[in-house]
């Protein structure tokens, strides 16, 4: 199988080394998810260290990738506004990377592929190391990242990390952004980080935003990029509803 983007649904069911291609010449870090992976079952803590550092140290591939690729960062409870996000991206011609766990069913899959592969249920430093390598892996397979901003992301320590590690390290960045609900979130309430980046609270300006970004990212690493709206939405996911507005 070859592609330019990544869907989770397509290899939850193969041996946990395996979910990562390597013969995709644009993903990035298969190898060492593998590694990693193959000795999830004698895993502790200073070997989970060694896996997630083995996928942070793996090199960026920018240009050869078709299109940019957009981290949807989020809590869990705000997973309908990930997958509005995430569409809105594809249709301006994106790629996209949605936190696998977060979507319908997909914990229990994740606890059912790993019971498989170790042969009994895994324990709770398993599951949480295999969280973190995914979300590593969707880090370093992206170009830009937009945090869905809510009441509920309050106290969230996986959002502003992974708003972080993708964030240019600019005064100002553009390759980073947040979708702020003006129904749940006061303004006051929106961590000071994300004011060095555009904060969006509605989806014409999400959809400017990624406009303005994609037409920069044709000139740059994606020049074969057409941004047009891509027609792969998975067929399993419903069409998401419209984001909230205040």
């Amino acid at each position: 199988m070859d592609s330019d983007d990544y869907r989770w649904f397509e290899f939850v069911d193969l041996p946990i080394p395996e979910r990562f291609p390597r013969d995709w010449p644009w993903l990035a870090g298969a190898a060492a998810w593998a590694e990693g992976a193959g000795g999830l079952s004698e895993m502790d803590p200073a070997r989970a260290a060694q896996w997630l550092e083995s996928i942070r140290e793996v090199r960026k591939k920018k240009q050869v990738a078709r299109c940019p690729r957009i981290f949807v960062s989020h809590r869990q409870a705000d997973a309908a506004a990930a997958l509005r996000l995430a569409w809105l991206a594809q249709d301006e011609g994106w790629g996209y990377w949605l936190d696998i766990i977060d979507l319908a069913s997909a914990p229990q899959q994740q606890r059912t592929a790993l019971k498989r592969w170790l042969g009994r249920p895994p324990t709770s430093l398993q599951l949480s190391i295999f969280t973190a390598a995914l979300i590593e892996m969707g880090l370093l397979n992206c170009s830009h990242v937009i945090a869905a901003m809510t009441d509920n992301t309050k106290g969230s320590q996986w959002v502003p990390y992974e708003y972080g590690r993708l964030k240019e390290a600019t005064l100002v960045a553009q390759n980073a952004a947040s979708w702020w609900d003006t129904t749940t979130l006061q303004v006051g309430d929106l961590p000071e980080y994300l004011h060095l980046a555009p904060v969006l609270d509605d989806e014409t300006k999400i959809r400017r935003w990624l406009r303005a970004e994609m037409s920069a990212a044709q000139t740059t690493h994606y020049p074969n990029c057409p941004g047009q709206p891509r027609n792969d939405w998975p067929q399993k996911i419903p069409k998401p509803g419209p984001l909230p507005t205040g």
